[in-house]
């Protein structure tokens, strides 16, 4: 009964760090706005700073390098981004009133008082709506969502994966939405109706309590969402039994593989995956050997090799997943084969994946095997070039996958492929995450 438990736990617990996050986000921003009549532009930027760093203690708290619970917290991301970006303009904004700056283009000696005030709901509002816009334009591929994979996590891996994904995107949309109500507000009152004198009762009004407003009905509405949505996956998932393991085995013969249509759980959809998937209740002694020997009693083919790829978890540290790679010779008679599905060109597999109609774990498993032989192949366990040839791109190709001597649980080939000697900043970026991330980078 535990097992049958786990699945509707885990959902609660998804959709419970999803409204906190929002709650938490939103709620540092909203606070920022509505102090921001009662301080000094001097104190706002010292604030927004603090805020910053609180934020980012949550971000790191419980992240995927400690814990193989994963939360996904790209939501409190765009808030900090939003928060570090608002105080590069307030900072613009104070250097460019001051006496010692060398163009009087504003008339500062008319506002370079001390106490003289920011209206963060001028700046705030459409930095989030920038911000908030990019990440949806960038997807998974947003520096934040690459961070995750580079430390091991599949954001598109599991149930838990698909509801962070699906939902990430639902909540930055609702973002992009509100920013933009509230920068049409706020900066249509600046332009027809406010004085630059002081803050008055309207101006309160419009700067305070409308973005206080819209933030208490976003929590209602959030929760009311979330409520709902436990209630239909928990109707959905009720008696799901949780495996303990699920392997996974990838279907390679020469440049071919083998998929077939299969129903996404989440969407209702049919995508295409591979069919050959072994559930077990027991994870023990779970080798490469008898990996093989659970595929041929499933396939009813011999293999002419095996290779483990790398293991994940999904709803909780004692379920994972693991991953493996088949290879089928060429040779092989296929008539007994038990497996019911196509044998699909690298090409082909190339624009399902473009043109998303492959199941997102699997696109998930082959950009990791992509990602981290491009990186063993261009550059060493530091990140620097194998070979001085401008412009050098290896070939990856399905007929060598069985050949490549490549570890793909080492996760630091997946932060190779994101820091390396043809980035820009290479060696401090690398600096800096040897002494703030224990990059296992070797010196």
């Amino acid at each position: 009964m535990p097992n049958r438990n786990k699945y509707t736990n885990a959902i609660r617990s998804a959709l419970s760090t999803m409204w906190r996050n929002w709650a938490i986000g939103l709620g540092s921003i909203t606070l920022l706005l509505t102090v921001s009549p009662f301080i000094s532009k001097l104190w706002m930027p010292v604030l927004t700073f603090t805020m910053m760093f609180a934020i980012l203690g949550v971000i790191n708290y419980n992240n995927p390098r400690s814990t193989s619970q994963f939360v996904c917290k790209r939501l409190l991301y765009v808030c900090f981004m939003a928060m570090m970006w608002a105080l590069v303009i307030m900072l613009f904004i104070i250097l460019i009133h001051d006496d010692w700056f060398p163009w009087d283009i504003y008339g500062r000696h008319t506002i370079q008082h001390h106490n003289t005030i920011f209206i963060s709901a001028l700046i705030f509002p459409p930095v989030m709506s920038f911000i908030s816009a990019v990440s949806l334009m960038r997807g998974q591929d947003s520096s934040f969502c690459i961070s995750c994979r580079s430390n091991g996590y599949d954001p598109d891996n599991g149930l838990l994966g698909m509801i962070y994904t699906k939902d990430n995107n639902y909540q930055l949309k609702l973002v992009l939405k509100l920013s933009l109500l509230l920068t049409a507000i706020t900066w249509g009152y600046y332009f027809a109706f406010y004085i630059n004198t002081n803050i008055n009762t309207p101006d309160l009004y419009v700067y305070l309590f409308v973005p206080l407003a819209l933030y208490l009905l976003s929590l209602v509405f959030m929760s009311i969402r979330y409520y709902n949505m436990y209630l239909s996956l928990q109707e959905k998932y009720n008696g799901f039994r949780a495996h303990k393991v699920t392997m996974r085995f990838l279907m390679f013969k020469g440049d071919e593989m083998f998929l077939t249509q299969m129903e996404d759980f989440m969407n209702q959809s049919q995508l295409v995956d591979t069919p050959a998937v072994v559930n077990l209740d027991t994870a023990n002694d779970i080798n490469t050997p008898k990996a093989d020997r659970y595929f041929r009693d499933l396939a009813g083919i011999d293999t002419e090799d095996i290779k483990f790829l790398y293991q994940t978890h999904d709803i909780s540290p004692d379920t994972s997943q693991k991953h493996y790679a088949v290879f089928i010779s060429e040779d092989t008679n296929l008539d007994n084969l038990k497996l019911k599905g196509t044998w699909y060109s690298q090409k082909k597999v190339a624009a399902m994946l473009q043109h998303k109609v492959i199941q997102p774990v699997l696109a998930a498993e082959i950009h990791r095997i992509y990602t981290m032989t491009m990186a063993w192949k261009t550059y060493d366990r530091n990140g620097l070039r194998r070979y001085n040839i401008k412009g050098y791109h290896p070939t990856f190709r399905f007929r060598d996958f069985k050949d490549w001597d490549l570890d793909y649980s080492d996760l630091n080939w997946m932060q190779v492929a994101n820091n390396n000697e043809d980035r820009p900043f290479f060696h401090l970026r690398r600096l800096w995450r040897r002494y703030t991330k224990g990059s296992p980078v070797e010196s």
